[in-house]
This record gives C-alpha cells, structure tokens and sequence, in this order.
C-alpha cells in the first residue's frame, strides 16, 4: 500500500486535529507506526482517535485514495511530513501538518521566507506599507509568506507579484475553495509566481477555526513574521502567537495612536517586537536575530537623480499617503511651483498616485 494513501488516512481520522499533532508526534515520531499499535501506547491521546488507529484504521483507507484522486484531478500536489519537498523549516515546528496539499511549486530557495500578516481593515497607510513591504522583500530575494486575506496579506502578496518574486499563501479551506472568493485572480497569480498550500484536503470549507490554525504554518514558514498593522482583537496576533512559541523572531510597523488598526501592532512593539518601517529593517533584524539574509536593495533608484526643491517635496511626504492639497498646504513654495515638483517626481517613478489621487513614495 502506498505510504502517501497511509498518511492522507491518518489525517482524516477522528480526533487527529492540529491541536494534537505535537503530543501525538512525540509518542510517535514516525506516525506510521501508530497505524495497528496497542490502545495502551497512545497515552492520554482523545479516545476516538486511539480507536482509529489502533482498530480501524483501514476503514479510512478508501476515503483517503478518493481524496488523493480529487486532488490530483484538481491539479494539486500532495506533500507527507517525510517528503524531500516538504518545507524543512516547517517540519521542525512541534505540530507540523502531517499532510500538505500544493498548487503551484515549493522550491529550495522559499527556505529564505519573511511573512507579513496584518489586519483585514486597514488604513491606506497600512496598505501601501504592505504592498511596499511586500514588493521590496520579493526584491531582495525573500520569498513573502501570507494567508490571502484581504487587506494587508493581500497587499503583501501582490508587492511580491509586482517586482517579479516569489510568495505563497497557507488557506483556512481546501485549496478549491478560494477565500474570499473575489481573490481568485490573486490566488492564480500567486500560483503561477509561488504556491498555494493547506493541510485541509479538497472541498475543505473556510472555516473560522481552520484560520487560527492554519496561522502555525505561515509562521512556521518563515524566518520571522512582520505585522504591518492590526488591531488588538486581530487575527494576525495568533499568528504572533505561534511565531513565538516557535521561537520565530516578530517584527512590527509602528502606527498612530489615533488608528485603531495600528493599536495592536503598538502594544507588539511596547512587548519588545522589533520596529521595522521598511524591508531594509527587516532584513537587517533578521540578520541580528537569526542566519544571513540577502542585502534589500529597495529604495535605491539608480541613475535619478533629485533636486533640492524635489528633495523637499519627497521629504513631506516622507513614509505617508498624501492628496495632492495636503502636499501644496505643507510646501514651502508656490502653489504652481509645487504641483510642477510633483509631476516631475512621478515622472521619475519617485512618487506613485493612488487610488482616489492621493501621492505616496516609492
């Protein structure tokens, strides 16, 4: 019998839930062996589940082969914790999933991951935060980690998309039942770009609990988690969570004290989180806290060069998002003057207009 239709069984016994992957992992180191055992090795393990295992286990051998059938005719890969593909650093974390399902394809180089996670309602500071966080880590050869939620994990995403790097996304349901639904676009890019993963099999559905879950792997993933900005009943703080108990360095972007989604990230920072406004302090933390990252080459704009004038409008609008009044309000020069600075700086790929016309750095 294949060891793969063995593993996918296990997983959809009663009572073989995240919750207790860790205890059920160090009774048995190689699960397998779990499969036909003596009821009195499980120890304190629930009893439906040492029933399985122990008796009856074989009756969930025809269910897994029809969700290994499923999943190949929906395009996706099946990884077991013992496959070579299988993500080392998400294997040494105390409840590694047992089963991974893949779209898309996990490479060696995913090895150097930051994940960037936040609130689902963020500001539009928030926003292009992610975004820029998103696409100057992918720069700099960091592959970004996320849940596809909206807001900041989408944004993230789509940073890393838009300088041409790698990211992937860990759902809360099967990998055919896209959540939320208006990000299938998302989800295909990054599929094309990265990969897809969840440890709950085909038809899966998105439910509340699969999310707090699944926040163990993008955090175990990664070399750290950055959370841009969330507030202080966000789920991006479970993930913070599990980074910790995982021993996974935690790094946040600071925010007003008058932004409600930034209050949890504040609360992070005042706990002793590292204090990160940019990927160049993130990869620089990672290197203080953990092994050698690529150098970030974001914000470099090789060959443009500034004027004085330039250089004053650029430092108004410093790391904010600004309407064009906002900007001609806080310049020194004319209001003609001004509007002309900023042209010229867009012109130069220096400032970036936004939706609704508001200016911010790039």
């Amino acid at each position: 019998m294949d060891d793969l239709v063995l593993w996918v069984a296990l997983t959809l016994m009663p009572g073989m839930r995240p919750s207790v992957y860790e205890r059920f992992l160090e009774k048995f180191p190689d699960p397998l062996k779990a499969l036909g055992s003596p009821v009195g090795r499980f120890g304190a393990l629930p009893p439906g589940l040492v029933k399985a295992c122990s008796l009856h286990w074989k009756d969930y051998i025809p269910k897994a082969r029809e969700v290994l059938a499923m999943a190949e005719k929906k395009g996706m890969g099946v990884l077991s914790l013992v496959h070579p593909s299988y993500p080392e650093r998400l294997r040494q974390i105390p409840d590694p999933p047992l089963v991974l399902y893949v779209k898309g394809e996990i490479l060696p180089r995913d090895r150097l991951a930051v994940a960037v996670v936040g609130t689902r309602t963020p500001s539009v500071t928030g926003l292009v935060t992610a975004e820029r966080m998103g696409r100057d880590l992918a720069a700099a050869g960091i592959t970004v980690v996320s849940g596809l939620a909206r807001g900041i994990d989408s944004q993230a995403h789509r940073g890393a998309i838009q300088a041409g790097g790698r990211t992937g996304a860990v759902l809360g349901s099967g990998l055919d039942v896209v959540y939320p639904r208006d990000e299938r676009r998302l989800y295909e890019n990054i599929r094309r770009c990265g990969w897809v993963i969840s440890e709950y099999p085909p038809g899966s559905p998105p439910l509340r609990w699969h999310f707090l879950e699944r926040n163990r792997i993008i955090s175990g993933l990664a070399m750290g988690v950055v959370v841009v900005e969330a507030g202080l009943k966000s789920g991006a703080l479970s993930t913070v969570e599990r980074a910790i108990g995982q021993g996974r360095p935690v790094m946040a972007v600071p925010g007003s004290v008058s932004n409600p989604s930034a209050a949890g990230t504040n609360m992070l920072l005042a706990d002793g989180a590292g204090l990160v406004t940019c990927a160049k302090d993130v990869l620089c933390f990672l290197k203080r806290e953990t092994e050698y990252v690529p150098e970030c080459k974001e914000n470099e704009n090789s060959g443009v060069s500034v004027t004085l004038e330039e250089g004053e409008i650029l430092r108004i609008v410093g790391n904010d998002v600004l309407s064009p009044d906002e900007i001609l309000r806080r310049s020194p020069f004319p209001p003609g003057k001004s509007c002309a600075l900023i042209s010229a700086l867009e012109i130069k790929g220096l400032l970036e207009r936004m939706p609704g016309g508001r200016l911010v750095r790039r």
